[in-house]
């Protein structure tokens, strides 16, 4: 369920940036919003490996 709660924001920020910014700044701090939502989304991953192991992790067809 967290993946899906920054799937979505991090969805819409890369549709902003790339299709309604002009400002640098703006950019600037979207990119940065980017990147905060895919460490979270890394941190999970990594969480998810340590808990789970590689290989029931990967027999989840939601986690693939």
């Amino acid at each position: 369920m967290p993946v899906i709660i920054c799937y979505f924001p991090d969805l819409i920020v890369i549709l902003i940036i790339f299709n309604f910014t002009k400002d640098e700044d703006t950019k600037q701090r979207l990119d940065n919003v980017n990147i905060i939502i895919t460490y979270i989304y890394m941190a999970e991953v990594i969480i998810k490996l340590i808990g789970l192991g590689i290989v029931p992790y990967f027999r989840d067809g939601w986690n693939v």
